[in-house]
């Protein structure tokens, strides 16, 4: 076995590799999509390390512009050696650890980190689903409920929203910086076309993206949902699921036929809600942010 860092034309090997475990690798394959191999510190942006054995790519890790580490390493074995050689390469900090879970707990463990304090570190259950066994909530069938893609009218709210988010979830802590990392990642799902907005009339009441997807040459193929979101004085109305749906619809419309998504274990009404629109377990995923962000 060899590790070494991937750079631009090794893109076809990586993504063949990829694919062969496509729902756990969405993060990985949009960005992979997006820029290449390629970091420039910008949007999408990762330094990439792969393991080799002979001339076949067996693992990779990729350091993203967010300081994050995201691992597709089935040799658990070289999951922190993967996540070291990237971030040792561009020099960033390491705020978090993200992919299968077994994967994150040998790397975290490989890197001394075990101990390390974290803000969220939650393991998560993967759902999928095939999008021809969506099921529409009533709401959004009867049009009670419309979703739509968000417009720059929602955005002072979805930024207030995705700070509410930010919080809840663990993502990001208080401080002067949680303005910017709400708004950038409005900003960015919204110039992508990946953000989606329900309303009530004319109120908006729930939010909802896409924060993966893979595309080929007749459109969308396949999807990850992320940032789902209701305010606290609005949930328990089925307005989650209404999101879900209707960008599922979208999605499905521009000729994606499968979906992702993972839920923390302990989340039991987003569990309930997923699956009343059709999605099944089907493996689980991993979310570890430190307090602190680690130098290797």
């Amino acid at each position: 076995m060899s590790i070494r860092l991937l750079h631009s034309g090794d893109e076809p090997q990586v993504e063949a590799f990829l694919a062969g475990h496509a729902d756990t690798s969405m993060l990985l394959r949009s960005n992979l999509g997006k820029v290449g191999l390629v970091d420039r510190a910008e949007p999408f942006h990762a330094t990439w390390a792969g393991s080799f054995e002979g001339d076949r790519l067996c693992g990779v890790a990729a350091h993203t512009w967010l300081q994050t580490v995201i691992l597709q390493a089935p040799r658990l074995d070289e999951a922190a050696a993967l996540a070291r050689t990237a971030a040792r390469a561009c020099q960033r900090p390491l705020k978090a650890l993200i992919g299968p879970l077994a994967q994150v707990e040998s790397a975290r463990q490989g890197l001394g980190l075990a101990g390390a304090e974290t803000t969220l570190d939650e393991a998560e259950v993967l759902f999928t689903l095939p999008l021809c066994d969506l099921r529409v909530p009533a709401a959004l069938a009867e049009g009670r409920v419309r979703c739509r893609q968000s417009e720059p009218a929602d955005l002072p709210q979805l930024v207030r929203w995705r700070k509410e988010f930010l919080l809840e979830t663990g993502l990001e802590r208080e401080g002067p910086g949680l303005e910017e990392a709400a708004r950038n990642t409005v900003a960015l799902a919204q110039g992508d076309g990946r953000l989606y907005t329900l309303v009530e009339g004319s109120a908006p009441v729930a939010t909802t993206a896409f924060n993966a997807v893979i595309s080929g040459a007749a459109g969308l193929q396949m999807v990850q949902i992320g940032g789902v979101f209701t305010p606290k004085e609005l949930r328990g109305k089925g307005h989650a699921r209404a999101a879900v749906a209707g960008q599922l619809l979208d999605a499905q419309g521009r000729g994606a036929a499968r979906a992702v998504l993972f839920t923390g274990r302990e989340q039991r009404p987003a569990q309930a809600a997923y699956r009343s629109l059709g999605f099944v377990e089907s493996g689980d995923y991993a979310l570890v942010y430190f307090r602190e962000p680690a130098l290797l």
